[in-house]
C-alpha cells in the first residue's frame, strides 16, 4: 500500500513525528523539529527522496495506492478468485488506524519541493 508522499509525511508527523507517540523522531531519521513545517525542512535537507527507498524497499510485486481504495482493493480481490460476498464484506469493514490528531496544514512552497525530491515515486504511481 502506497500514499502519495506528502499525505504520508502528514501521516508520520501525526502519528510518531514529535514523539506523540513515545517515539522520538529519530526513527526515520535525526530530524529534529519544532514543527510540522520545521520537521519537513530537516527532512529535505537530510534525506530527501527517503519515502520512496521504504516503499522500494518492501519489494513488492504489486502496489495499491491509499487513494484508490476501496476500488483497488475489490479489484485485487476479484482478480485472486475471492468470492463477491466476501469482497462485500471486506469491504464494509470499518477503517481503522485513523488519526485523531489534526492534519498539518501544507505551504504550498513546501508541498511542491516534497514532491520534487519524490519524483520518482510520483511519475511512478501516477502521482505526478
Amino acid at each position: 500500500m502506497v500514499r502519495h508522499p506528502c499525505d504520508w509525511l502528514a501521516s508520520y508527523w501525526n502519528e510518531i513525528g514529535n514523539a506523540r507517540l513515545g517515539i522520538p523522531t529519530d526513527v526515520f531519521a535525526p530530524l529534529p523539529a519544532d514543527d510540522f513545517d520545521d520537521f519537513v525542512r530537516a527532512y529535505l535537507k537530510k534525506i530527501p527522496g527517503a519515502i520512496e527507498q521504504i516503499f522500494d524497499a518492501y519489494h513488492g510485486d504489486s502496489y495499491l495506492r491509499l487513494e484508490d481504495q476501496p476500488w483497488a482493493l475489490e479489484e485485487l480481490l476479484e482478480s485472486v478468485g475471492v468470492s463477491k460476498p466476501m469482497r462485500e464484506l471486506v469491504l464494509m469493514t470499518d477503517v481503522v488506524n485513523q488519526s485523531k490528531n489534526e492534519i498539518p496544514i501544507w505551504s504550498k512552497s513546501l508541498r511542491r519541493r516534497v514532491e520534487d525530491a519524490e519524483r520518482g515515486l510520483m511519475e511512478r504511481f501516477n502521482y505526478a
